[in-house]
């Protein structure tokens, strides 16, 4: 069982640890349970994935049925911190990416490098920011 294995990790020894999982899977024939909430690592390293919300399965199919554009849900919450800000475009680093978002949310003054931020994307788009 692996829970939240390569969470604390820098990109690239994640993704060097993601091929050495991915070997040891194709050498070993080994079942192994990755817990995870990264969406990247489970995509690329399950053969199946469950959906658990609320302590109950509510999905079971393989990584592209689950993660494709039509199966997520419309809405998408994402937690990052702010890396840079000019004018109304933040810089935010999310689970070793970057994203950069213009944004015009009450309080945009007051944000500063280093805020914890949750951006909402909904279906249509939209971005809406807060922060702590």
């Amino acid at each position: 069982m692996l829970d939240e294995p390569l969470s604390a990790l820098d990109s690239e020894t994640r993704q060097s640890l993601q091929h050495e999982i991915i070997q040891a899977h194709a050498n070993f024939q080994a079942t192994t349970l990755l817990v995870s909430h990264d969406i990247s690592g489970v995509y690329r390293l399950s053969d199946f994935v469950y959906v658990i919300e609320n302590g109950k399965i509510q999905e079971q199919r393989k990584p592209g049925e689950v993660f494709n554009g039509t199966k997520i849900k419309p809405d998408v919450h994402l937690i990052g911190f702010i890396a840079g800000i000019e004018n109304n475009i933040l810089t935010v680093s999310v689970n070793n990416t970057i994203k950069r978002i213009k944004i015009t949310c009450d309080g945009l003054a007051t944000l500063q490098i280093n805020d914890k931020i949750l951006i909402e994307e909904t279906a249509c788009s939209d971005v809406n920011c807060c922060y702590s």
